[in-house]
């Protein structure tokens, strides 16, 4: 859930809750799947937030090569976009490309990451031994066209736990 909380001028303050859900699947070894929904809740001050529905598929039909299929709807506006997308992995770097369709922003997109991972560590699940990746970072790059702005570049850097 989100608390939300806003000091206006004049001393006005609003507040309110909202929720958001998801789930993720996987309906093979090859094969994932994830929906969520956001920002449902009550009105604050005759405002509605926008709230979302997203979906996706994951394909993997060899190693280290992912096709990624995902939309979403916004409730509010009553819009679609899609995206379809290739990605392929090799060592620790990532490139990939894609097609989206948004309310008047349709294009191609690029981008590449590397992964930055602290090695193997061993840990307990279900009383068992596992060995798995460490925390990584992972760099991001995304190359799109926003036809507001123009060609944009996007530089992301994210921390994973595992």
């Amino acid at each position: 859930s989100d608390a939300l909380a806003q000091k206006l001028d004049y001393g006005v303050k609003l507040s309110g809750y909202a929720f958001d859900f998801g789930l993720m699947l996987g309906l093979s070894d090859n094969v994932q799947f994830g929906a969520s929904v956001s920002n449902l809740g009550p009105k604050i001050e005759n405002f509605k937030l926008p709230s979302n529905l997203k979906f996706g598929i994951a394909i993997i039909p060899f190693g280290n090569f992912v096709v990624p299929v995902s939309g979403g709807y916004s409730i509010p506006e009553k819009t679609f976009n899609g995206h379809l997308g290739a990605e392929y992995t090799v060592w620790d770097i990532g490139l990939r490309a894609g097609y989206r369709v948004l309310k008047g922003a349709s294009g191609w997109t690029a981008g590449a990451s590397y992964k930055i991972t602290g090695g193997k560590e061993e840990r307990t699940e279900f009383g068992r031994g596992k060995e798995s990746e460490a925390t990584a970072i992972k760099i991001d790059y995304a190359l799109t066209n926003e036809h507001e702005f123009g060609v944009v570049h996007r530089f992301t850097v994210n921390v994973l736990f595992n």
